[in-house]
């Protein structure tokens, strides 16, 4: 699969102590799996998808990042800095 600015891979992962090791533990861990897929892919991912469609129409000329946002430019320059060591 081709990836590109406007497309994004998600994989999801649950970490826990231990492997269900009984029929409870195992429905505890699908529901909270599905609680993570939820929020995330309903929410917080939907949510980016709306704000990247919107700064990829180009109206706005200008973004200011605020409150949380101030760290999403840190955050990629991080990455990049990494990756050319």
């Amino acid at each position: 699969m081709t990836f590109d600015v406007a497309h994004s891979r998600v994989d999801y992962s649950m970490l826990t102590e231990s492997t269900p090791d009984n029929p409870k533990a195992e429905e505890l861990y699908a529901k909270s799996f599905t609680i993570i897929e939820d929020v995330f892919g309903n929410e917080d991912f939907k949510t980016s998808e709306l704000c990247h469609r919107g700064l990829a129409s180009g109206t706005a000329p200008d973004v200011i990042y605020c409150e949380m946002g101030a760290s999403i430019p840190q955050f990629y320059e991080g990455i990049e800095s990494l990756m050319r060591a």
